[in-house]
This record gives C-alpha cells, sequence and structure tokens, in this order.
C-alpha cells in the first residue's frame, strides 16, 4: 500500500502504482477511480480524490488502466457503505457504481440513463455538500439538521401557547372543553351557512375569537396545520391538563415543605361515572403569614377498597410528593368504622406506621351531620 498526499493533506491508503497497457501505450496512477470501490474514506479523503482523479489521455479509450472500463465517481465515492443503491435498499449497485461499464456500443444510452437515476442524483448532492463543508461554505450536516430541530421546536411552542392558554382559561372558570365536535378543525372562516351556525364548543369558540380578532399566527396553523398534527384533540387537551397538575403541585408541594409539620383530610366520594376516588386535602401552617392553609391536593381513583388498600393509595400519594410522613401530625376523616375504628382501620393502619398522626374526626364531616339531622325536625 503506498500513502498519497501532503503533509497537510489526509492521508489515503491507495494500492501500489497499477500498470495496464492499450495500444502499446503503459499508464500508471494510484489515483484511478477503481482503487475506491467500497473503501472506507473519510469526507476530506473523498474530496482529495475528486480533486487528484486520473483522467486518462487522449491515447487511452477506458476511464480505468486498472479495469479497462468505465466508472461513476459520484457513485463509486458516496453511494452507501453496503453497496445498495435503490431506494429501499434491496437492490445492489452494478454497473458504473461497482462494477466497469465496458458496452461502448450502447454507451449514449446508458450513461444518459445512469445520470437520471435518483441514486445518482443523490450521490451528487452528497458530493457537493461535502465539498461545500470542506471548504467551510457550509455547516456540518449534525449542525444543519440540529438547527433545524431547534426552529422546529420553537415552531411548536408559539403554536401551542395559545392553545395551552385557552385551557388554562376554561380549567379555570370550569368552562367544557369538549362536546360534541372534538376531531375536525376548528371552524375559523365559514365557507356555508351550515358552518356559520354551527356551535362548536367553549373550548374551540375560544381559539376561533382569538384567531379572528388579532393572532394572525393561530389563524394560520389552524388553517393550515396537518390534521393530525392540530393539538385540539382530547388526547392533547387531557397531556396538557396533566402537565398543569403536575406544576401546581410542585407549588403547594414547596409550600407544604416549608412549613415542615402537616395534616391531610380525605374524604371518599363516587364520579358521576361511578368510580370510587378519593379527595385529598392537606392542612399546614403559612410560616411567614404564621396563618394556617388547607389545600386542595388530587382526586385519587381507588382501585381497592378495603382499609388496607385505602390507607396504601393515601400514603403512595403522599409519597409521590416526596413528602416526609414522619412530620404527619393528623389525619382527618368521616366517623366511618373503616375509616376511623380504632384496631382495623384507615387511621389505625397508618397510624402503626407514623405513630405522631393521631386521628381526627373531621370537622367539616361533623358539621354535615349535625345540618343534616336537625332538617330531621323540620
Amino acid at each position: 500500500m503506498t500513502k498519497l498526499g501532503s503533509k497537510n493533506e489526509p492521508q489515503i491508503e491507495t494500492p501500489a502504482k497499477m500498470s495496464s497497457s492499450h495500444s502499446s501505450v503503459t499508464y500508471t496512477d494510484d489515483h484511478d477511480i477503481c482503487n475506491f470501490i467500497n473503501a472506507n474514506l473519510t469526507n476530506s479523503q473523498k474530496i482529495e480524490v475528486l480533486k487528484k482523479l486520473w483522467k486518462p489521455p487522449v491515447e487511452c479509450l477506458f476511464p480505468s488502466t486498472k479495469l479497462d472500463g468505465a466508472f461513476c465517481k459520484f457513485c463509486i465515492l458516496f453511494q452507501s457503505v453496503d453497496g445498495n443503491v435503490r431506494w429501499g435498499n434491496h437492490q445492489k449497485s452494478g454497473q458504473l457504481c461497482s462494477e466497469k461499464f465496458s458496452n461502448w456500443k450502447h454507451a449514449k444510452e446508458i450513461f444518459n440513463d445512469h445520470n437520471k437515476n435518483k441514486y445518482h442524483l443523490k450521490n451528487m448532492e452528497k458530493a457537493a455538500l461535502v465539498s461545500q463543508i470542506i471548504k467551510g461554505n457550509a455547516e456540518k450536516i449534525d449542525l444543519q439538521l440540529d438547527k433545524m430541530k431547534k426552529q422546529e421546536i420553537i415552531e411548536n411552542r408559539i403554536n401551542l401557547k395559545p392553545i395551552i392558554e385557552t385551557v388554562v382559561v376554561c380549567g379555570r372558570q370550569g368552562l367544557a372543553l369538549r362536546g360534541h365536535v372534538n376531531s375536525e378543525r376548528v371552524i375559523i372562516e365559514s365557507e356555508s351557512k351550515e358552518d356559520e351556525d354551527q356551535n362548536q364548543v367553549i373550548f374551540r369558540e375560544l381559539l376561533k375569537h382569538r384567531a379572528t380578532c388579532y393572532d394572525e399566527n393561530l389563524k394560520e396553523f389552524l388553517c393550515k396545520s396537518k390534521i393530525n398534527a392540530m393539538y385540539t384533540s382530547a388526547r392533547i387537551q387531557n397531556e396538557i391538563i396533566d402537565i398543569c397538575n403536575g406544576l401546581i403541585l410542585e407549588n403547594l408541594k414547596s409550600q407544604i415543605k416549608s412549613s415542615l409539620y402537616f395534616s391531610i383530610l380525605v374524604y371518599e366520594t363516587d364520579d358521576i361515572a361511578y368510580i370510587e376516588q378519593m379527595s385529598i386535602c392537606i392542612r399546614f401552617i403559612d410560616l411567614p403569614e404564621y396563618t394556617i392553609k388547607e389545600l386542595f391536593l388530587q382526586f385519587v381513583p381507588l382501585q381497592d377498597l378495603t382499609r388496607r388498600g385505602i390507607a396504601t393509595a393515601i400514603l403512595n400519594f403522599l409519597n409521590s410528593l416526596v413528602l416526609n410522613l414522619n412530620l404527619m401530625r393528623s389525619q382527618g376523616y368521616d366517623g366511618a368504622a373503616s375509616m376511623s375504628g380504632k384496631f382495623n382501620s384507615v387511621q389505625a393502619y397508618i397510624r402503626e406506621l407514623y405513630p405522631t398522626a393521631i386521628y381526627v374526626h373531621s370537622t367539616a364531616h361533623s358539621l354535615n351531620l349535625a345540618a343534616s339531622n336537625s332538617c330531621d325536625f323540620f
């Protein structure tokens, strides 16, 4: 093997100089293109080969002195490593790519067809891009892709911001996010009398109002975005709500931790779908103001309605907030035996693990019982 190139240029190892005779003329060159079939070269080395590529003199009929045939320099240097050239990478390369071309009778037609092939055009694009990168006129491909990704992220954030703000407004005001039409495109400009008279759900009407009045970017996005990337579906709404829930819990968690000690209040109920769930509240002292705060944290669905199952669900939720349960000073429930019983109940199970969490009958539940019983006399 012989090394080519000056001290400042990339070093390429090629076969030793080879001789081939045609018409009593001998040619030798290490940069014969056939020497680089399936060669593993760096981009810098590929550009050097293109610069120093051997060209035959007039007496020589063949562009390769070693194999007496023609090759495509771009497809030799820039085709995939495994030699696959076709779309889908199922067909191996052939003449002009990895095998010599010597059928000169049909050379013109074959050369023209090769120049039109998509894989040949793609390899020419690769060569031009690599050449620009080596010269410093273009950034590396990974940097270009990184910039494109960053730009896509910025655009997605701009498009998502008004949708997130609308979901938050609906959540704060207790307005409906969904209705009879949830998956279709938000109607901004009515194309028919039927579209004009259609009453969309509040969430979609708020988006329409914002896009119509002042937000041109939102208007363009809602009208031209892909049908599977409008970010107004029920799934996206639920994801936004879950993210907001996480942010709110993080804020409340920091308040609770700053006060050290806390108490929990838990009530059981079922929702409109008859799913049993707990509402978990927490009570603590806000130290800067020395005021008592009582905050609602979360609805937690129940899978196991046994005493141990309910207690485990409560503790798992509190652990998910990374609270120190040894600082829990009381636990408040209603007066049901399963919750407040002395020996085999939720409060007994929790107190066994955390003795300082004494049980207190919920005053809110006591007030509710008093009001309910007083009504029996009227």
